[in-house]
Parts: structure tokens; C-alpha cells; sequence
């Protein structure tokens, strides 16, 4: 249920002690969120005097072990968010050379087939001095072709290939930011339940926490989230105008084209999820 004025000056005037707590919660929650509060000086000050007994102190003492919780809770799903996304940025830097690479030996490939019917000698002392240049960062190779008339004409291709002596590094990226995005989701979804467990089911924590998840979902929907299966389908879509066959995605993922993790495939792991809830409320019981 949304929060109104005037459930808050409900809760202010009549809410029972956790109530009043939770409210207090609800109104950190926002100022973390960048809000500036759903609560007003006056009435932050009201609710912050109203707990009088012993019993309604110790709710409040409570109240301020369950926010220094959730401010640990919130410093490490985003730093565990970080190392996600920096694990996928290094994929990303990968797969950007890759895909310059193959655009630049594209355009060397057209440059030079204007050469090669001009003077067929002449073009591939151009194609040898391009893969052998000092500088060429990237690695050129030539293969060769025969011509219908038996001549010989010379094609640069980059050693730099993801399929071939890239693979393991890539698949080595990708393994580790599969745990990474395993490490994140366990200790969200880990801290969201630990709050509820222990009574405090605080909205505006949970939104916060939410956020995180999406900012680590975003991460693989950038320009390179084709070289995901979720992101091959859609790709496929667009450009062919119709759904890709299950065939294709499974010959493409025995091949290892698919370099990212997969976001909504990935599952909290129960034993990481177990230990993260129990340390949470072992902090606060």
C-alpha cells in the first residue's frame, strides 16, 4: 500500500511502536534512494519522541540495528553490483576489438580488391606488407585463393578471432562474471529476506535493492547483448523477421558465441543465499 499524508498521520497518531518504526525506515529508505524524505521535519521529530515505554524504546532500538543492517546490506550489493559490471566491461573491450578488427580487415579487403584487378601482383604485395606491418597491432594474416584461371590472389583475416586463440580468455571472462552476477543475486535477494524475517518488510529498501538488480541487468543490454541467447533472439527477430530456431541458438552456444552471462537464467545459489541470510540476522538477534 502506498504511503499517504494521511496514513502517515495515522500511523503518527495511532500506529502500534513497529509501525512507527517501519515509517522512520520508510523515510531513511527514500533519503538513501535520493529522495528527500516522505517525512516533514515535524513530523520525523513526533514520530522519533512518541516511543515512550520500555517496550516501544526496545521496538526503537531495534528500528536503528535493522537501518545500520540495511546500510551494510545496500555498501555491498553495490560494490558485489560493481564487480559485475566491471567483469562485463571487460568482456565489452574484448568484443569491441573483436568487432574492429573485422571492420577494419573488411574495409582492407575492399580497398585492396580494387588493387588486385588493376595489377593481381601488385595487390598482394599490399596484402603481405598490411599482415606483416611492425605496428598492426591486431594481427593480420594472409590466406590465399585460386583464381578460375589459376592465379594465386593474396587476403588478409586477423588472428585475433573470439572463436579461435581468444576463446579460452573470453571464457574465462565469462565464467567469472557468471559469478560475480551468482555472488550479487544470492546477497539481494539474501538481504531482502533477512528483513522480512526479522519483521521489517521496509518498501523502499526492497525498491533500492531492486534498483541494483537493474542496473546489473542493464549491464548485458547494451550494444553487444546479441551475443547473448536472449539477445540473439531479438537480434535474429529484427533483422530476419522471425523467430530464430532453437537449433541455431544451440549450435551458436556449442560454438561459444555467446559471451555473456545470461541475466534471467541466472539463479540465486542456495547455499551462498543460506549463509549470506543467516549472517545478516545473526548481526541484529
Amino acid at each position: 500500500m502506498a504511503i499517504t499524508k494521511k496514513s502517515i498521520s495515522r500511523i503518527i497518531e495511532k500506529g502500534s511502536a513497529k509501525q512507527r518504526a517501519i515509517l522512520i525506515l520508510e523515510n531513511m529508505a527514500d533519503t538513501v534512494g535520493g529522495g528527500k524524505g516522505i517525512l516533514s521535519e515535524s513530523e520525523l521529530e513526533r514520530l522519533e519522541n512518541s516511543f515512550k515505554t520500555n517496550k516501544e524504546i526496545d521496538t526503537y532500538n531495534f528500528m536503528t540495528h535493522i537501518q545500520k543492517l540495511f546500510s551494510g546490506v545496500y555498501l555491498s550489493a553495490e560494490n558485489l553490483s560493481q564487480t559485475y559490471q566491471m567483469s562485463v566491461m571487460r568482456i565489452d573491450s574484448i568484443v569491441t576489438l573483436w568487432l574492429s578488427v573485422n571492420e577494419a580487415s573488411t574495409l582492407i579487403n575492399s580497398l585492396l580488391s580494387k588493387a588486385a584487378k588493376e595489377d593481381l601482383a601488385k595487390h598482394n604485395e599490399l596484402a603481405e606488407w598490411v599482415a606483416n606491418f611492425p605496428t598492426n597491432m591486431f594481427g593480420f594474416e594472409i590466406f590465399e585463393e585460386e583464381t578460375k584461371d589459376k592465379k594465386v590472389i593474396k587476403w588478409i583475416e586477423p588472428i585475433y578471432d573470439l572463436g579461435g586463440k581468444q576463446k579460452p580468455i573470453i571464457e574465462l571472462m565469462k565464467k567469472k562474471a557468471e559469478e560475480n552476477l551468482v555472488n550479487a543475486k544470492s546477497f539481494i535477494h539474501a538481504g531482502i529476506d533477512a528483513l522480512r524475517e526479522l519483521g521489517y518488510k521496509v518498501k523502499g529498501y526492497e525498491d533500492i535493492l531492486a534498483r541494483i538488480g537493474i542496473e546489473m541487468y542493464a549491464a548485458t543490454e547494451g550494444p553487444y547483448k546479441r551475443f547473448t541467447k536472449k539477445g540473439w533472439r531479438e537480434w535474429s527477430k529484427k533483422v530476419d523477421g522471425k523467430e530464430v530456431e532453437e537449433t541455431e541458438i544451440e549450435e551458436r552456444e556449442r560454438e561459444g558465441w555467446f559471451f555473456y552471462p545470461e541475466y534471467d537464467e541466472t539463479e540465486i545459489d542456495q547455499e551462498q543465499y543460506n549463509s549470506f541470510k543467516l549472517s545478516l540476522m545473526g548481526k541484529v538477534k
